[in-house]
């Protein structure tokens, strides 16, 4: 099953254009251009020499963040205004609050619940995010998460697509929708984020999207899911087992089969995964392996 993971992985990377993945670090002189990436069968060891010290240097990654609307300037938060008539908030000041939040958690790596018990090490990141624009888009056809993708928007919308991750903020318009979002792994990076504006009404602000969009923009980087299928659903016995290709962050199988623990596809218990790259109440913690994966991407950045 790793070799497959890995397989796709390879592929995933290798068969874009490389004048496409190209993300921006602003202050420590890693700029744009990629060279060719290399992954090998199913070992993690390729990314331990990138996992990082506390000596090693904070990388900046720039983002722009688009608003999409509707057609009248409704339905998001605007230029002026929340989108709900309070004109002391805006989405300049949501945009900073929903980056802020997120790198205060990069900051803040937490230990990771799994497998019971674990001595796995805690990391200081050494990534954050840089807010390069705040941009809006008044257009119906595009304003709705449901009715697009991320190749539309980041085909229509875009800026500066070669140097920077778009950060795509959309309205839902199905019921009992969830927060959410998706992103890429290939080609121009980008994530779109739902429910956002939506959430923000009933108390919900940047704390509550911060651990979506570092999910999100994980995938950017080259993470997958460590639990669940890319769907969503849980890689039990019944949907398959998957492998994330990093030993430190353990299986559905794993934890269940081996160990006979209780299933880590939860939201919020002691017991459920709280890796960044799952989906529970608090997916913060972020493994050695997958910040080596993290920082082995961007090595691969250069400046010319």
């Amino acid at each position: 099953m790793k070799n497959i993971f890995l397989f796709l992985f390879v592929f995933l990377f290798l068969v874009i254009p490389q004048n496409k993945v190209k993300i921006l670090s602003v202050s420590n002189s890693i700029s744009c251009k990629t060279k060719q990436l290399k992954f090998y069968d199913n070992k993690d060891s390729i990314f331990l020499k990138y996992i990082p010290s506390d000596t090693t240097k904070i990388k900046y990654i720039n983002v722009n963040m688009h608003f999409m609307l509707k057609d009248n300037n409704t339905g998001n938060f605007t230029e002026n205004s929340d989108g709900y008539n309070d004109t002391t908030y805006n989405a300049y000041r949501y945009a900073k609050d929903l980056i802020d939040n997120s790198n205060y958690n990069l900051a803040n790596n937490v230990k990771m619940n799994l497998p019971r018990p674990n001595n796995t090490p805690v990391l200081k990141t050494k990534y954050r995010y840089r807010l390069k624009e705040v941009l809006f888009h008044k257009n119906s056809k595009y304003y709705y998460y449901e009715n697009t993708n991320g190749s539309q928007l980041i085909k229509n919308f875009g800026k500066d697509r070669a140097k920077v991750i778009n950060i795509f903020i959309q309205a839902t318009n199905a019921e009992n929708q969830k927060s959410g979002g998706d992103a890429s792994m290939a080609g121009y990076r980008w994530v779109r984020i739902k429910r956002a504006w939506e959430d923000y009404a009933i108390g919900k602000t940047g704390w509550w999207v911060a651990p979506i969009l570092n999910h999100e923009i994980g995938h950017c980087l080259g993470l997958v899911h460590t639990m669940r299928k890319l769907n969503g659903p849980c890689c039990d016995s019944i949907n398959g087992y998957c492998d994330d290709g990093c030993s430190d962050t353990p299986t559905w199988e794993h934890i269940v089969v081996n160990l006979k623990q209780a299933s880590p596809c939860c939201w919020n218990d002691t017991i459920c995964s709280n890796n960044m790259m799952d989906y529970s109440a608090s997916q913060r913690a972020i493994t050695p392996c997958q910040l080596g994966k993290i920082h082995y991407y961007l090595s691969k950045i250069s400046d010319n």
